[in-house]
């Protein structure tokens, strides 16, 4: 082999390492920009999930108080209006028979 056969190979040999090196590089670059996107797109879609879960808190919130007071029935004006009612009964199982014999 001449001399200048083998530098002309070995000049060959770093212009392909060069070429592949630039390749890795580049799909690098891809990657690295595929990532970010991703991670931004994840991001955005955290916060889309909280947003919703905290509006779907509130409704439920807002609905199952809504729900309590019409479930609820409201206190009487004053607390004597149900003590006297109730006055003339000295028990509740006295109480508890008035409400029965009433019922039949």
């Amino acid at each position: 082999m001449s001399v200048t056969a083998a530098t002309a190979s070995t000049d060959a040999v770093p212009a392909q390492v060069s070429e592949v090196l630039e390749e890795f590089n580049a799909r690098f670059d891809i990657i690295a920009d595929e990532l970010a996107s991703m991670k931004d797109m994840m991001l955005k879609l955290q916060s889309f999930t909280m947003e919703v879960n905290k509006t779907l808190m509130e409704e439920r919130v807002r609905v199952l108080s809504s729900m309590t007071d019409m479930a609820m029935p409201r206190p009487p004006a004053s607390a004597s209006e149900d003590t006297t009612q109730f006055a003339e009964f000295a028990s509740a199982s006295e109480l508890e028979s008035s409400l029965y014999a009433s019922s039949n």
